[in-house]
């Protein structure tokens, strides 16, 4: 596998879908819907192609997984930074 070839299968994926310009759930939709389109091509050629692919989607997983943890420490810190005393008055909360 020579570098100007992973540059140019590479470019190819950033043509099509820009990263950033789309969020990393639809760049690794893009991604796996390419790479099970290329199935067929068995050739080394194909293969690298869909190497290359397969390391895309790995990279945009990774990035949603980033975002989901910051998601969730976010969540988290304002759950805790919540007043845990009702806000409700006493006799509302009975009936």
């Amino acid at each position: 596998m020579t570098d100007s070839l992973a540059r140019e299968t590479l470019r190819v994926i950033d043509r099509e879908a820009p990263a950033a310009s789309l969020p990393p759930s639809q760049v690794l939709i893009d991604a796996v819907t390419q790479l099970e389109a290329n199935k067929k091509d068995v050739s080394p050629r194909g293969f690298h192609k869909r190497l290359q692919l397969s390391y895309a989607i790995f990279d945009q997983a990774a990035a949603m997984v980033g975002e989901i943890e910051a998601q969730h420490q976010k969540l988290v810190a304002d759950l805790l930074g919540v007043d845990r005393r009702s806000p409700l008055p006493q006799g509302a909360a009975r009936k």
